[in-house]
């Protein structure tokens, strides 16, 4: 082997060696094929706007419990399977299970546990400012106040998301339980794909976490709505653009006939006809005639006449 061979053959070796530094989780083959389709696995650009609105609604109604000076970031948003979430959390934390009602499906909260003893310390007159928590305080089962203020910072969060939403559709999460075991928060399959939200929480001085898990078979119904670009695609008013489409309407002419009965005729029978001659319709004179424009039928009604005007008294809609 040359020289120039051999270095072109060190160089393809350092470009593969480097080729494999990339993967994500130091995956290769099929899983890294896998792992990166799921990145887009479904572009759903209302979710974007739904969620942009939601922190800014979480951050108003945070300061309104709290009493402090609050702002709710999104820090990450991404897609992963669900059997890998868990995996990579290993702090402690509380795991609240939501249902979404009109959806029939669940989903969840990830609460750190050092974020509800921080409300504990704001809403409970304890210390402020304590960034710092000790690992046997961390680590422990709460108490029952910190479940019931971990259930009440839930549900706070949970109404949010919901009136994010219902600009998209009505809808409503509704808390079902409290866990701090993976293993009993199974809502969907492993190797199925969720979206995860993490936003930052930054209240008296101190930065917390919450993420949001969403199964994409959670907002299945409402998938369509998900993927448009704009919030006014399919929903939204424009009062003024509606009345003088109205307005336009009510001046557009719209031609009426009184029909009193229709005949069929041979062509032979027409051809014989001659001025003078008497067409004989099978009606009789008490019988309702059908007003109508073009084929569309729209009431039926009494012939008449009004001083010397042929009238018609009309009765009912018409009805096939």
């Amino acid at each position: 082997m040359t020289e120039e061979e051999q270095n072109k053959d060190n160089a393809g070796t350092k470009s593969h060696k480097k080729g494999n530094n990339t993967l994500p989780n130091n995956l290769t083959g099929i899983k890294a094929v896998l792992e990166q389709s799921l990145q887009s696995y479904d572009k759903l650009p209302m979710l974007e706007i739904i969620f942009e609105k939601f922190i800014r609604q979480l951050s108003t109604a945070l300061r309104n419990l709290t009493s402090e000076p609050v702002d709710v970031t999104i820090e990450d948003y991404k897609s992963l399977r669900f059997g890998g979430y868990f995996d990579h959390n290993k702090n402690p934390i509380s795991i609240v299970i939501f249902r979404a009602v009109e959806w029939e499906n669940f989903g969840l909260l990830i609460l750190e546990n050092n974020m509800i003893f921080s409300f504990v310390d704001l809403l409970l007159g304890g210390k402020k400012n304590t960034s710092q928590v000790s690992a046997n305080d961390s680590e422990r089962i709460l108490t029952s106040i910190e479940q019931g203020l971990a259930r009440q910072i839930s549900e706070i969060i949970l109404t949010e998301l919901s009136h994010a939403f219902d600009q998209i559709t009505p809808t409503t999460f509704n808390f079902e339980r409290l866990e701090s075991n993976p293993n009993f928060v199974t809502i969907a399959r492993p190797g199925d794909a969720v979206i995860a939200l993490k936003l930052r929480i930054e209240i008296d001085e101190q930065v917390k976490n919450v993420e949001l898990i969403l199964p994409y078979k959670t907002i299945e119904p409402i998938k369509e709505q998900m993927q448009q670009v704009f919030l006014g695609d399919k929903f939204g008013s424009d009062q003024e653009w509606e009345r003088m489409l109205s307005e336009s309407i009510k001046g557009v002419n719209l031609p009426v006939e009184a029909v009193i009965t229709n005949r069929i005729s041979t062509i032979e029978e027409i051809a014989k006809l001659k001025i003078g001659d008497t067409f004989i319709m099978d009606h009789h004179k008490d019988k309702d005639i059908i007003v109508r424009s073009g084929p569309i039928s729209l009431f039926t009604g009494k012939i008449g006449k009004v001083d010397n005007k042929v009238a018609i008294n009309l009765k009912n809609f018409f009805e096939e």
